[in-house]
């Protein structure tokens, strides 16, 4: 059976993924969830010297001494901008390549890429107001983020968010080959995210330009913690299909 890869997305660690390890595990799948510096359960790791890069390092050394090949390498949200340029640095590693509800950034471009000017200003200021000047704490529940959160869920998951870096949305990533390597990949998008709400999505287009499937869960932003089952069948699906 494939290996899984899943890469956590931002205010996460790998603890996020613990429900739907279990049910790939149950379909006999090998599933990672390695967590990034500064994050999770290596957020006393957490400083202004953390970098985007230092992520792509954590899952590039991963790969590499755990010697993992033909993976099914799967990126939630900020773990995507991580993911492509994993694949770019050493896509002989990669099977299939999974985009759950993330971005598909091409080079240079990064999480400020899509905001206006005022929403740029609004994470600056935050961190200025409240993560002393380097950090952006955890968006509150009433947030639509959370918008699918039972009172359990939030409950579990609440306490172990962290920080993430204002530097990690204003890094551009580096992606020179990804678009040009042909990497199979899906990408799977929630319904009830806030990111998908409107008829045009760019997401889907540039994913569609690489010739990927698109697939929809019905589930917020984070499908991983409020629905492991569906998140997990969709994963299997892929990996199925695939044929690795």
């Amino acid at each position: 059976m494939p290996t899984f890869v899943l890469v956590h997305g931002g205010h996460m660690g790998g603890w996020c993924w613990n429900p739907v390890r279990a049910h790939l595990q149950k379909q006999g799948h090998t599933v990672y969830t390695p967590t990034l510096t500064g994050c999770g359960d290596r957020s006393h790791l957490a400083s202004p010297n953390v970098t985007m890069e230092t992520h792509v390092q954590d899952i590039t050394s991963f790969l590499y001494s755990y010697d993992l090949k033909d993976i099914v390498l799967v990126g939630h949200s900020y773990g995507t901008w991580i993911c492509t340029q994993v694949v770019d640095q050493m896509p002989e590693r990669i099977g299939h390549m999974v985009c759950l509800d993330g971005q598909l950034f091409r080079d240079g471009e990064g999480g400020m890429t899509n905001r206006t000017e005022e929403q740029r200003e609004q994470l600056r200021r935050l961190a200025q107001e409240r993560g002393e000047g380097w950090k952006l704490p955890p968006p509150p529940r009433r947030t639509s983020l959370f918008n699918d959160f039972s009172d359990e869920v939030w409950a579990w998951v609440e306490p172990r968010m962290a920080p993430m870096n204002l530097s990690w949305f204003e890094a551009p990533c580096k992606v020179k080959r990804f678009f040009d390597l042909g990497i199979p990949g899906t990408m799977i998008r929630c319904a009830q995210s806030p990111f998908n709400r409107g008829g045009d999505n760019p997401a889907v287009h540039r994913a569609q330009e690489l010739g990927w499937t698109v697939e929809w869960i019905d589930a917020g932003h984070y499908c991983m913690c409020t629905r492991p089952a569906d998140t997990a069948e969709a994963l299997h699906q892929v990996a199925f299909r695939s044929r690795l």
